[in-house]
């Protein structure tokens, strides 16, 4: 959503990050020269915050000192959070494009007197909206201010664009009650007998009012890019809700409204609709019989991180049916979805990680790019339409990481200590280590234990006999309990050694 931005209103929400990145008092010209702007223009970025701290009783707040000193003050990053969601809701561009999809009626005389643009900046910004909508391979006419397209591609972009800002405490949907679909959720939760977290409540929420708002526009699905395997004890499981969820829909219309339900619950990564882990099993069989598309690309997937770590393949990690589930569960979305390409504003914290990476350092996680490498590969040399990888990756990413130790995959060295002086020296120990190499190693201790055939780079002890039993340990150190000058220099010099080593073999 960033390309949605004018110049100052990039400014401000850059200057807002900016404020926030230490806990100190900023100057105006440090805080100009990092953003590339004018004294004035961060003075006036700074009102414009302030201003939206008073309107909405924010507990975070900006002091301008009269000697040019300005600092942050704030609790929580959740209030600088919502200081953003408030702001991007000012913009020209937010605000149209909120326009043009809940006032199908709107027009351009209209959009000037609410908004008190002028007709150029209208203009010019709903060329910008073209330009996004048209990634998404959708069109806006900006005669009539309607935007055309397949229906669940029009539904999906919203959802993502209103969801990328949302909030518990702010409703930016104008012909349909919260409240309303929160007791329509109750029911929902009771009938499927599916228990939802606060963020899967908000996502369904969300959901049924971008359905909602379509109903009320008479927008009703007519088609999917492709047809997706649902099981007849999903079909089940929705057959008690179809009455609620359906009621004031067209009889016409109910089928497709009432497929394209299901199909977004197996886009969903999640398991609890099953009594039974033989369900899972089924459904992930069937996809492997009919090598359907969700199972190539999940399998196409698997194959590249097996190719990165052999090892993976010869402990069969990637057997788990409820793993395959979710998996095959996101590459549904990417199949149903496969324009669907919104720059986020707020949502980007993985795109920025990415983009910060610095492959070559030890600090960095490799199993994070050798995923984001595998995903897209795939993406460009599959031959049917797939969604944009951004748009995925973390759903990915935090599968793998609910099956699988990722510190596993990682150039991090792996330390076990066992002291014959007990536990709590060990984690004295640890403690000393983390903070020594805070993001080369990860330690375990003998509160793990039963790990004697574990891989581990370093075995530490204070006994020999201890250290000895793990035999697939690389190195060894046997220190002296509290350990020396000495000890601690040593062990730096072997994880030093180590850390090269592993890096040598990763490139």
């Amino acid at each position: 959503m960033n390309s949605f931005f004018s110049t100052s209103e990039k400014r401000t929400l850059d200057i807002l990050e900016y404020l926030y990145s230490e806990n100190k008092t900023w100057f105006l010209p440090e805080i100009a020269s990092a953003i590339h702007c004018s004294i004035k223009s961060v003075s006036q970025s700074i009102s414009i915050l302030n201003n939206l701290v008073e309107e909405n009783n924010l507990t975070c707040s900006i002091f301008l000192e009269d000697k040019g000193g300005v600092y942050l003050q704030t609790d929580s990053y959740a209030e600088i959070h919502l200081l953003k969601i408030l702001f991007v809701r000012t913009t020209a561009s937010y605000q149209l494009l909120d326009k043009i999809f809940q006032s199908p009626n709107v027009t351009i005389d209209q959009l000037q007197e609410e908004l008190f643009l002028s007709r150029s900046t209208i203009y010019r910004k709903l060329e910008i909206i073209e330009q996004v909508l048209l990634k998404n391979k959708l069109t806006l006419s900006k005669t009539t201010l309607t935007i055309e397209g397949d229906e669940t591609a029009i539904r999906e972009f919203f959802y993502v664009f209103y969801f990328s800002l949302v909030d518990p405490n702010i409703w930016p949907f104008k012909t349909i009650s919260s409240s309303v679909l929160k007791n329509g959720l109750g029911t929902f939760q009771l009938e499927s007998k599916l228990e939802l977290t606060s963020t899967e409540k908000l996502q369904l929420i969300y959901r049924s009012a971008i359905n909602t708002i379509r109903y009320q526009q008479q927008r009703f699905v007519q088609e999917f890019p492709i047809d997706i395997y649902v099981a007849d004890n999903i079909k089940e499981g929705f057959s008690n809700v179809d009455k609620n969820l359906l009621a004031r829909i067209p009889a016409k219309h109910q089928e497709m409204e009432k497929k394209y339900l299901t199909y977004l619950y197996v886009t969903y990564p999640s398991t609890e609709i099953f009594e039974d882990p033989s369900q899972i099993r089924a459904i992930v069989n069937w996809h492997k019989h009919n090598n359907s598309d969700a199972y190539y690309l999940v399998s196409t997937l698997l194959q590249h991180i097996e190719t990165a770590y052999p090892e993976m393949k010869e402990k069969s990690l990637f057997t788990s049916n409820e793993f395959l589930y979710k998996l095959i569960s996101v590459a549904n979305y990417g199949l149903l979805f496969p324009h669907l390409y919104v720059e986020l504003a707020l949502n980007d914290r993985w795109d920025r990680r990415l983009r910060t990476l610095s492959f070559s350092s030890l600090d960095q996680p490799k199993f994070t790019k050798i995923l984001w490498d595998a995903i897209s590969a795939i993406t460009e040399s599959v031959t049917f339409p797939l969604i944009n990888p951004s748009h995925v990756f973390y759903f990915i990413y935090s599968i793998f990481s609910q099956y699988l130790d990722l510190k596993y995959f990682e150039s991090s060295i792996s330390v076990k200590i066992v002291l014959e002086v007990g536990y709590l020296a060990e984690e004295l120990l640890s403690r000393e280590l983390q903070s020594i190499f805070p993001q080369k190693i990860f330690v375990e201790t003998s509160k793990i234990n039963y790990d004697h055939k574990t891989h581990y780079d370093l075995i530490i002890s204070d006994l020999d006999y201890l250290a000895s039993n793990y035999s697939n340990s690389l190195k060894r150190y046997v220190l002296n309990y509290p350990p020396s000058n000495r000890d601690i220099g040593a062990l730096k010099n072997i994880i030093e050694e180590l850390s090269i080593s592993k890096l040598l073999e990763s490139n």
